[in-house]
């Protein structure tokens, strides 16, 4: 018998009877369904189980196989809107947790933890309506043990990029810092255990960048680094002294270095950029500035004693070393113009060079002159020089 001569006219009312027969019996059972549901969301409602009630009630509303006691369900369901709200954010919270956690989105998961402490703040009043039902409903959900391990989870992930970003300058994107901070202190057992945690944490991670740029000789990017790691810090309301304090140990250090090294170039120059930096960060005293300053006054003297003894040329070359750090040009005129009337034939043309002339003679305070001098150079031209009173020659 092939499948043409099968479907006739008699078979297929058959078959179609069949089928409403199956269809009215699932109306059946839906509507004997809805009609238990019903009775057993009145029963837990009159016993007080608002929890199971409401859930009960729900599952009435959406069966839509009769209209049964649609108002009274409608009525119930209004009433115990609390506890439906609760239900459906703790599972929508739930489901966005596990997705963020997942993409490692910490903003997204923050806002997450905020909406949870709203529904909190809503319902969990001590003695309001709902503070039991919402013990209940957050205890069933799993969403506190579920914030716990993704916090927990967090927490390692920006540990762990702490550790490992401890080389080079300052980033703009150090945002595993802050999303330290974010983290509630509960999470880390205890708000001592958390302060103690990221103090040791933020200072291992400061310090290991600034001696890192310090000991490279890189002076200004230790500190155009401090600079910003203060700023930050202050921007996030945290208190870092390490910070500072790393960086009066590194310019102390280099500072010394510079002058056990006879360097007076590289200490003036060190010395003005840590000036400018403690200008920006608000700094009027500290030992590196007070190490600045005693050693400035000191070469300063040193240079006026060379002027006294006559070593002219080490006082001016020194000098010159500090002028970055302090306007001594004053103090190289005087030099020179101390040298031209202790060596007076510097005043001639030239005079610098050794054994330019021959037969010099000098006098000093003659005819309104502080020194005048006449020579001959080596070809037998004479010149002459007078200093006047006013220094000029």
């Amino acid at each position: 018998m092939t499948f043409k001569q099968l479907i006739t006219l008699r078979n297929f009312m058959i078959i179609l009877c069949i089928c409403m027969l199956v269809l009215l019996g699932q109306k059946v059972f839906l509507i004997a369904d809805k009609i238990q549901i019903t009775k057993e969301a009145d029963r837990l409602y009159a016993a007080g189980d608002l929890i199971n009630a409401e859930n009960q009630y729900r599952q009435a509303a959406a069966n839509y196989s009769i209209d049964y006691q649609e108002k009274r369900v409608a009525k119930r369901l209004d009433e115990l809107a609390p506890i439906t709200d609760i239900r459906k954010v703790l599972n929508d919270l739930l489901t966005s947790t596990k997705e963020e956690a997942a993409t490692k989105d910490f903003t997204g998961f923050m806002k997450s933890y905020q909406a949870l402490l709203s529904l909190k703040a809503t319902y969990m009043k001590p003695g309001g309506s709902y503070e039991s039902y919402y013990r209940q409903l957050s205890s069933a959900s799993g969403i506190s043990d579920q914030f716990t391990s993704y916090f927990r989870q967090f927490k390692e992930q920006f540990l762990a990029e702490l550790a490992q970003n401890q080389s080079g300058g300052v980033s703009n994107e150090e945002n595993f810092k802050w999303n330290l901070l974010q983290i509630p202190d509960a999470y880390y057992g205890s708000t001592a255990s958390k302060e103690d945690l990221l103090a040791s944490k933020f200072k291992s991670h400061d310090t290991a960048i600034l001696k890192s740029l310090a000991g490279a000789g890189n002076f200004t990017g230790m500190l155009e680094s401090t600079l910003s790691l203060m700023s930050a810090y202050s921007q996030h309301n945290y208190e870092a002294p390490w910070v500072l304090q790393q960086a009066e140990s590194s310019g102390k250090i280099i500072l010394n270095k510079d002058l056990e090294g006879d360097n007076i170039t590289a200490f003036a120059g060190h010395a003005v950029a840590y000036r400018n930096f403690a200008g920006s960060a608000g700094i009027t005293s500290s030992k590196v500035l007070t190490l600045i300053d005693t050693t400035k006054a000191k070469l300063l003297k040193n240079a006026k004693r060379l002027t006294t003894k006559g070593q002219y040329a080490e006082a001016i070359q020194l000098y010159g070393d500090l002028a970055p750090l302090e306007d001594t040009s004053t103090n190289i005129a005087a030099a020179r113009i101390a040298w031209n009337i202790a060596e007076p034939v510097r005043l001639l043309p030239g005079g610098e060079e050794q054994d330019k002339y021959n037969n010099v003679i000098s006098r000093k305070g003659l005819s309104s002159t502080k020194v005048i001098v006449a020579g001959t150079d080596n070809s037998g031209v004479l010149y002459y020089a007078a200093m006047n009173n006013d220094d000029n020659v």
